[in-house]
C-alpha cells in the first residue's frame, strides 16, 4: 500500500514540476521578446511633421495671387496687364455680327517688318477666330488691290471714299478689323508691338481699338506669356519640348499668340 501511495505521489508531481516548467519557459520568452522587440523608429513622427509643414507651406504658396504652380513649373511676379485700350460701349451693337480682317500693314521698307508680318499674320487671324463670337472674314491682299487700288490699308490712312462701304457689298461684313504690326524683335528679349481697331462697315464708327508693345525685357510681360503658355499646354503635348512655358520667351509666333490673346479679351462684350 505505501508503495502504490508513493508510486501515485511520484506520478502526480511529475506534471506538476512540467507545468511549472512550462510556466517559466513561457515568462523567459516573453522576457525575451520584450527585450528584443524592435523598437519605432523614431524619425516617424519626425516626417509626419516635415510633409505637414510643406503642405501647409504648398497652400500658401498657391494661395498667393502673384504666383503660380503647375506643371512642375513656378511663376513668381506680377502679370502685365494690357492698358492702352479704346472701347466706344461696354457691349457690341446686336447687329455687328460679320467682321471682315485685313492683311497686317507695316511701315514699309523693313525687312524685318515683312518677316514679322509673314510669320504673324496667320496667327493673330487664327487667335481672332478662336474667340467664336464673330463670323470672320478673311480678305486677302489680292482682294484689297481689286477693292481698294493697294495691297493694303491702316486705319490712321485716307481710305477711299468707298472703302467701306465697297467692302460691305462684297463681303457682307458689319464691321472691319484693321491690323497694324508696329514693333518686331525676333532675338531674346523678343518684342511684339499691335495696333488694332474694330470700325464699323456702315459709317467708320471705331467700336474698339487697341494700341500695345508686348515687351520681353518687362518682367510682367514675361509672367503673363509664360502663365498663358501653361494654359494652353494641351495645345503642346505631343512635343515635350513645349511643354515647358519658357519656350514663350524664344519662339516669336508662342509670344505672338500670347499678345492677340490678351488683346482680343479686351474687345467690348457682344
Amino acid at each position: 500500500m505505501d508503495l502504490n501511495l508513493s508510486d501515485s505521489i511520484t506520478i502526480d508531481e511529475a506534471p506538476a514540476r512540467r507545468r511549472r516548467r512550462r510556466r517559466n519557459l513561457d515568462v523567459e520568452i516573453e522576457n525575451v521578446i520584450d527585450v528584443d522587440a524592435p523598437k519605432p523608429p523614431r524619425f516617424g513622427a519626425f516626417a509626419a511633421v516635415a510633409i505637414i509643414v510643406a503642405c501647409v507651406l504648398l497652400v500658401l504658396l498657391t494661395g498667393c495671387a502673384n504666383t503660380t504652380i503647375a506643371q512642375g513649373e513656378i511663376i513668381n511676379g506680377e502679370d502685365y496687364h494690357v492698358s492702352n485700350v479704346h472701347r466706344l460701349a461696354p457691349k457690341l451693337p446686336e447687329r455687328i455680327r460679320r467682321v471682315a480682317i485685313l492683311p497686317v500693314s507695316a511701315e514699309p521698307g523693313s525687312s524685318d517688318m515683312a518677316s514679322g508680318i509673314a510669320s504673324l499674320e496667320p496667327i493673330l487671324q487664327s487667335e481672332f477666330d478662336r474667340l467664336n463670337i464673330f463670323e470672320v472674314v478673311r480678305v486677302t491682299p489680292d482682294q484689297m488691290r481689286h477693292f481698294s487700288g493697294q495691297y493694303e490699308w491702316n486705319a490712321t490712312d485716307k481710305l477711299p471714299p468707298n472703302f467701306l462701304k465697297t467692302l460691305k457689298q462684297e463681303t457682307g461684313c458689319d464691321a472691319v478689323m484693321f491690323c497694324r504690326l508696329t514693333r518686331y524683335h525676333a532675338y531674346p528679349p523678343m518684342a511684339i508691338g499691335w495696333n488694332l481697331k474694330l470700325a464699323d462697315a456702315t459709317d467708320g464708327q471705331v467700336w474698339w481699338a487697341a494700341d500695345e508693345m508686348f515687351d520681353l525685357a518687362d518682367r510682367r510681360v514675361v509672367n503673363s506669356a509664360r502663365r498663358f503658355q501653361l494654359e494652353h499646354q494641351k495645345y503642346y503635348q505631343s512635343n515635350p519640348l513645349l511643354a515647358d512655358s519658357r519656350t514663350v520667351l524664344i519662339s516669336p509666333r508662342r509670344l505672338a499668340q500670347y499678345s492677340a490673346a490678351a488683346l482680343f479679351a479686351t474687345l467690348p462684350e457682344r
